[in-house]
């Protein structure tokens, strides 16, 4: 069960501490729009899985978002609740930002 709740077009603002810690955001989807999801961090090196409602990981990012943030377009294949989860990479801990769009 996602920790948080987040809806496209919203900003969450969020820590990732201690080392290991990782926040998981439910997000309604729709089948066939395409989406975009940026982690900014702020001393963070964070990561993005995505997860189906199914609980299926669809998608990973790590650095894709220019320096050591984090990017996807993702394309949803199906309606549902998605869970999109934010890490820090090798145990990084930080502050970051989650951004969500319609791409």
């Amino acid at each position: 069960m996602p920790e948080f709740r987040i809806s496209v077009g919203q900003t969450a603002s969020s820590d990732i501490n201690p080392a290991g810690d990782v926040d998981t955001y439910g997000i309604r989807l729709t089948a066939g729009q395409a989406y975009s999801f940026d982690v900014d961090g702020d001393g963070l090196d964070p990561t993005l899985t995505i997860r189906d409602p199914f609980g299926t990981a669809v998608a990973f990012d790590d650095d894709g978002g220019g320096g050591f943030d984090s990017h996807l377009d993702f394309l949803a294949t199906s309606s549902g609740t998605y869970t999109l989860v934010v890490a820090g990479f090798a145990n990084d801990t930080g502050h970051y930002d989650l951004v969500t769009a319609i791409a």
